[in-house]
Parts: C-alpha cells; sequence; structure tokens
C-alpha cells in the first residue's frame, strides 16, 4: 500500500512524470499481488506456524552476555568488509562458548 524506497537516475524527468510512472508501476505491483493472494486463497497449504521453534528464553540471555558490548563496537565499524569478519570472528566466538556450555 506504500512505496518504500526508489532508487535510480532519472533526473532528465520532470517529476510529475516520474510520479505518474511510480503511480502506473504501483498499480500493476497492487494487481499481481492481488493475484498472488487470490491463488493461495485458492491452492495455498495453510501455514504450518506450529512447527516454527524458537530458541529458549535464555539462550538470548547467553548470547547477549557472550557479545552484546562487542557486537555494538562491531556494528559501528563503517567499512563493509572489515565489519563483516569482525562479525564472522564475533559469531564463531559466541558458537565456540555456547558449543562448549552445551548448546
Amino acid at each position: 500500500s506504500a512505496i518504500l524506497m526508489i532508487e535510480g537516475y532519472c533526473n532528465f524527468l520532470p517529476e510529475e512524470k516520474l510520479l505518474q510512472a511510480v503511480e502506473v508501476g504501483q498499480d500493476a505491483v497492487r494487481a499481481i499481488c492481488n493475484e498472488v493472494e487470490a491463488l493461495v486463497r485458492k491452492c495455498g497449504k495453510p501455514k504450518m506456524l506450529d512447527a516454527i521453534k524458537l530458541p529458549p528464553p535464555e539462550l538470548y540471555r547467553h548470547i547477549e552476555e557472550i557479545a552484546g558490548d562487542e557486537l555494538v563496537k562491531v556494528l559501528q565499524i563503517k567499512n563493509k568488509i572489515p565489519r563483516r569478519k569482525a562479525i564472522s570472528s564475533l559469531e564463531e566466538k559466541v558458537l565456540t562458548i555456547l558449543t562448549e556450555k552445551g548448546y
């Protein structure tokens, strides 16, 4: 029902034309979504929400104890590649500790 983001280079179009194009696109996407929903109602299987198993709540606390402060620092790394490496390293650390604790 709303447009989240528009990416592109179109400063050669007047704003009014661009808005018209976005509206046409939004109408087309809405029609596609309506058809997908109709198909799901007709042929889809019921969602198996009971099959979703969440980790125990104490696991979240353990992860926060292990990684909380360090994760805040890691997420502040501006460059993508060093940040990814730091996150990967932290993930390995958390998995090692949790495995040792029997999770």
